[in-house]
């Protein structure tokens, strides 16, 4: 046995930033680089490395498939100590994530350099021995199991080993970066020179991976692209890397579908999924899905046009009219000669003509400096008609902006990002008025279609590149909007946002590690200020960003915004609001109480998870009927169908209910016992159908959402008729039939009288809090009344989710 203290530093700072997923054009890569030098200096002062191997004859060493062949083992262990694991902790608990998740790197960037000098020594010593190596196994890999590391630790103390390591009941060891490895060793095998080779390493996730690279063709519209992969990387995350969008609603896991590609040239073969989703012949001309795709030497591959630019997205609401209260506030002062000769600054000389104590915003100072320059073109006299006018645009204490001999005008953008689609809507913050709306999908949606998905690619590494993705749109959506409604993007002084708090996290790119695992804490929930250079990067505008606040992790700030907008802090009775997406959140309340959740309904009901779902685009399966054994259906745009949108989808299996073609339980009967129906034909004459994996999708959906709507009237102890309103706030509400829904068990059948569709509420709160001062207190007078319902570990939801998976009164097209 021998033990190891003193190692040469070795630390590769490119290794690790591509090991962050950050490139040197990435919006934090000199941030990195600045932490990186930072860090290595904190590394050398508080990591204590220790290390030791032992050779040791097989048939002393515990049973072990892996070694089981070979005469001798040696086996290994090392540690950096424990100050480096409280060190990352210390920087994530306070909130420093990006250099906590910096830190992180390193170390096993240290551990891993540390482990091949180890394994030097281990090599001469078996040299010695005359002994060759295997390479390195690793407990928890095939034919080594995790308790490997237990027998390991015992051994070397057997021999006197004095260890700072401990041992969970998981087999998991203390200091958490800490290894144990072994090797086989026998007399006919080679002397390793190296224990690592990425390219025969079985962890093609592994984020320090270097492997041999591809080169990929890429044709999608009319562009190509040529792009560089690593061998062992599927295509839809090749792509993904290099901003390339295939639509891949599951996040890659291969459950969807939809990530179809075709391969031209080169040889990728079909993987079991493939075969799942498409024909012998579509197999035989080269279609996969990307996220199966592994391509073993450079290619060419085609992209089906996403078809997505008429995508019908919900940027407008419809509800009571909104009072005016505005923040801004503009005063009128002149000027003359003679003000210019007095030994007072020009903000003293304002404020005492305004009558206040003010300060100024650095664009009204600049302001300021103009009109200093100009001050000899100013006329001597002031009289009406011939006057040097200056309009003061003043927010709270502060002028934010001056106008000199022109009409005052300040401007806002309410904006809403949602999980597909971003809304915003221009609004004139003097008079309120209302300017235009502009709306573009969320780029995000190539990294999943709902919020774990995306939670799950941020946590792999990608927060920059989400976070990128949704300021990009973001800012492309602003300058769109400012054309539409031809306002000057300087005259912009404040923009308020909402959304769901995962989306809110990743545009201020805020590690979303701890919202996916319980107790499912949030970074913030909080209403935070913030100037627009912070968020974006960029000087293109000079304002303010407000993120308005949420609830929870699950019940963000659009839901807020939404409630908001309808008025829950003055409501007498009791109103329910519905956001029927893919988080399913909900509130019901009044002005004295509000409780809130949300279900995990999933994007079946949007399109999503659904064989041939497609989102509200022009051709999409609007609305479907059975007559009988006849089928009719109507397109968005009557167009050629190319697949089912979420009304359609609902329409199909309430049409399925009334007529029999599907049971109680959701189960096809006799008369479809190849489990499909099919709905339309494309002008390929390819079969749109749905299947029974599309039942049980749409069933898992509206029992969550149904679900939550029950458990919100227990918990507030009323019944269906004592709700006065009902909002459905999405595009759900405007497109869908609520007899349909009623039919599937979605909605109560006694709030069918009751419901009203709002629109996008959660941008008429954003726009709410922009025309009215007041709305922020009514905002917190909102946040205090509500309480929030935490469905996971509510047993009575488990109850009713199963019970509510059930098509009742089929065949009668009743329903409860």
């Amino acid at each position: 046995m021998r033990t190891i203290n003193k190692f040469s530093w070795v630390m590769q700072r490119d290794r690790v930033l591509r090991a962050m997923d950050c490139r040197e054009k990435g919006s934090t890569y000199d941030i990195l680089c600045s932490s990186y030098t930072k860090l290595e200096d904190v590394l050398k002062e508080i990591v204590k490395p220790e290390g030791g191997y032992c050779f040791q004859e097989k048939k002393a060493f515990p049973e072990v498939k892996a070694v089981s062949k070979y005469t001798h083992v040696a086996y290994c262990f090392l540690t950096l100590g424990e100050a480096i694991s409280e060190e990352i902790s210390r920087y994530f608990h306070q909130g420093d994530y990006l250099e906590g998740m910096l830190l992180d790197v390193m170390a096993d960037e240290l551990i891993f350099n540390f482990s091949n000098q180890l394994y030097s020594q281990v090599c001469d010593e078996a040299e010695s021995l005359g002994l060759g190596l295997t390479g390195r196994i690793e407990p928890g890999e095939k034919d080594a199991s995790l308790s490997v590391q237990k027998d390991i630790l015992s051994l070397f103390q057997e021999k006197g080993a004095a260890l700072d390591l401990l041992i969970t009941e998981a087999y998991m060891l203390k200091p958490v970066k800490s290894m144990t490895f072994l090797y086989g060793a026998s007399a006919e095998l080679p002397l390793r020179k190296a224990d690592h080779s990425c390219i025969d390493c079985s962890k093609t996730a592994c984020k320090f991976r270097e492997a041999e690279k591809l080169y990929i063709q890429i044709v999608q519209d009319e562009n190509e692209y040529s792009i560089e992969i690593d061998k062992g990387e599927n295509l839809l995350r090749g792509m993904q890397r290099h901003d390339i969008f295939v639509k891949a609603p599951c996040g890659g896991t291969g459950v969807c579908g939809k990530c179809k590609v075709q391969i031209k040239e080169g040889n990728i073969p079909a993987a079991a999924e493939d075969q799942l989703y498409f024909s012998q012949d579509e197999l035989e001309k080269g279609y996969r899905l990307a996220c199966q795709a592994y391509p073993t030497e450079n290619c060419s591959v085609f992209i089906e046009a996403a078809n997505e630019d008429q995508f019908r997205i919900v940027s407008d609401y419809s509800g009571k009219p909104m009072e005016k209260n505005s923040w801004i506030q503009s005063f009128r002062i002149a000027i003359v000669p003679s003000d210019f000769q007095k030994n007072k600054s020009l903000v003293t000389l304002f404020n005492e003509k305004l009558g206040g104590d003010y300060t100024y915003s650095k664009r009204s100072l600049m302001k300021l400096v103009h009109l200093m320059d100009q001050k000899q073109s100013i006329p001597n006299t002031v009289r009406d008609g011939h006057k040097t006018v200056i309009e003061c645009i003043l927010e709270e204490q502060c002028i934010i902006d001056i106008f000199i001999d022109e009409e005052a005008t300040a401007y806002g953008i309410a904006i809403d990002i949602g999980t597909t689609t971003i809304a915003m809507q221009m609004i004139e913050l003097i008079s309120g008025e209302v300017l235009g709306n502009h709306s573009l999908l969320n780029r995000q949606r190539g990294y999943g279609e709902d919020v774990i998905s995306r939670i799950q690619y941020s946590n792999e590494g990608n927060l920059d590149k989400l976070s990128k993705c949704i300021q990009e749109d973001i800012l492309k959506g602003i300058y769109d909007l400012c054309q539409t409604t031809s306002v000057n993007l300087e005259r912009i002084v404040k923009i308020a946002i909402v959304g769901n708090t995962t989306m809110l996290h990743l545009l201020l790119g805020l590690s979303c590690t701890s919202l996916a695992v319980h107790p499912f804490q949030s970074i913030t929930t909080a209403l935070h200020e913030f100037h627009f250079s912070e968020i974006f990067g960029q000087l293109s505008l000079e304002c303010k960003v407000i993120i308005l606040p949420g609830v929870s992790t699950y019940v963000g700030a659009d839901i807020i915004a939404g409630m908001l907008y309808c008025g829950f802090h003055e409501e007498k009775e009791t109103t329910l609001l519905i956001d029927i997406g893919t988080n399913g959140e909900m509130a019901i309340g009044n002005k004295d109480k509000i409780l809130s959740l949300s279900t995990a309904a999933g994007p079946a009901l949007e399109g999503g998870n659904i064989q041939y779902g497609t989102g509200s685009i022009r051709g999409a399966i609007s609305r479907v009927e059975i007559d009988k054994d006849k089928l009719s259906y109507r397109t968005i745009g009557d167009l050629p169908p190319i697949g089912i949108c979420g009304s359609g989808v609902i329409d199909i299996v309430a049409s399925c209910c009334k007529n029999g073609i599907i049971d109680e339980t959701g189960r096809f009967s006799e008369c479809y016992e190849d489990g499909v129906v099919e709905v339309a034909r494309t002008v390929e004459d390819q079969a749109i159908v749905f299947t029974q994996k599309d039942v049980r999708e749409v069933q898992l959906a509206k029992s969550a959402l149904r679900s939550g709507i029950e458990i919100l009237m227990q918990r507030m102890e009323i019944v269906p008729e004592e709700i006065e309103r009902v909002y459905i706030a999405g595009g759900f509400g405007g497109g869908v039939n609520i007899d349909s829904a009623i039919t599937i068990g979605l909605i109560p059948k006694e709030l069918k009288d009751k419901i009203v569709s709002v629109g996008n509420s959660a941008l008429g709160g954003a726009a709410a809090y922009l025309i009215n001062r007041k709305n922020r207190d009514r905002i917190e007078e909102i946040l205090k009344k509500t309480s929030y319902i935490e469905l996971s570990t509510d047993m009575h939801f488990q109850d009713l989710f199963v019970n509510n998976m059930f098509f009742y009164g089929v065949g009668n097209g009743e329903s409860t």
